[in-house]
């Protein structure tokens, strides 16, 4: 499929200026980092929000928050210009179709589809729908725009994730459910750095799975893996919640260059030239996600880093490893 952003939309002139969201999944943790950015965000404000599981009726105010609705009255009410989606992953295909199918611009949390299939069916129905879609991999824009400009030739990389969760976390509740949760921590939360490797090296090629330790069946809390990309770059990777220690770390080494992200700081040497960048806060970069999305919005303008078009690799790599974690399986 042609990464390329589609061509820029023509504004309305009555188009609103800034943007009404509603949340899906409100009172999960996700939505409520959702909500703490939209609250003072520049382009974009929460309006009301849903929850599937909530034991709050709709129409009542959580914690002095914004208002709760059905699913039906959130996306019924026309002042609700786009919609962001942060439901457990099993539980986003058919309500993201629904939300294109009323009209609504749509941010999605991560991972956005458990295929390519899936995935490029949301994509066609997103772009016939002339709708905006957005993925909160906010991580991204912690890359300095430099490192976008060179393909490092055939490079070496090798991956660190270290977050560390407690046993139960990965054994109750919808995270031991794999056709709810779509995995353990490769999913939630390697994802991130995993999307980072895809958008510097391309698109994967073949998986060879090291290692692999559960929390449930298709849950997984170890994964080793090595990958092959098309354009001959490798990656070797180690995503765990098992170790008590935290680390994120990237590392990619080209035949003149060389890349570290390491805890979403950047150094490096690119062209002959020196790059660095201090850690941002997880907080600030998602506010920047959402500036991109109303700013495409508002505007007319294609998504850059934020597109939901940009992560078909990921969604690729995510898919090969399935493979093996549902199975059950290591060499």
């Amino acid at each position: 499929m042609d990464l390329r952003p589609p061509p820029s939309n023509t504004r309305d002139s009555n188009a609103p200026t800034t943007l009404k969201i509603g949340v899906i999944g409100l009172l999960g943790s996700s939505g409520r980092q959702h909500a703490e950015v939209l609250d003072g965000s520049d382009g974009a404000t929460l309006l009301a929000g849903t929850d599937m599981r909530a034991s709050a009726a709709p129409g009542g105010t959580p914690q002095d928050g914004p208002e709760l609705r059905s699913l039906r009255g959130l996306l019924d009410d026309p002042s609700v210009n786009a919609v962001a989606l942060c439901v457990p992953p099993g539980e986003r295909g058919s309500l993201a179709h629904q939300i294109l199918d009323a009209g609504r611009h749509l941010v999605v949390e991560k991972p956005v589809a458990r295929t390519l299939e899936e995935f490029d069916t949301l994509v066609g129905h997103a772009e016939a729908s002339s709708l905006t879609v957005a993925v909160m991999l906010q991580h991204r824009h912690a890359l300095p725009e430099a490192v976008f400009e060179n393909d490092f030739g055939p490079a070496r990389a090798e991956l660190i994730i270290s977050r560390p969760r407690p046993p139960e976390h990965y054994r109750n509740g919808w995270r031991a459910d794999p056709a709810t949760s779509w995995g353990g921590v490769v999913t939630h939360l390697g994802i991130h750095y995993l999307d980072l490797a895809c958008l510097l090296l391309g698109t994967p090629r073949s998986v060879r799975v090291e290692e692999a330790r559960y929390a449930a069946p298709g849950v997984e809390t170890t994964l080793s893996a090595r990958v092959e990309f098309e354009d001959g770059h490798r990656l070797r990777a180690l995503i765990t919640s098992d170790a008590e220690h935290r680390m994120e770390r990237l590392t990619l080494l080209g035949r003149q260059d060389w890349l570290e992200v390491c805890d979403g700081s950047v150094r490096g040497r690119i062209g002959g030239s020196d790059v660095r960048s201090e850690r941002r806060p997880v907080h600030e970069l998602r506010s920047l996600v959402y500036r991109e999305f109303a700013g495409a919005v508002l505007n007319g303008r294609p998504l850059g880093l934020s597109s939901m078009r940009r992560a078909r690799d990921t969604t690729a790599l995510l898919e090969m490893l399935r493979d093996v974690i549902e199975t059950g399986g290591t060499p």
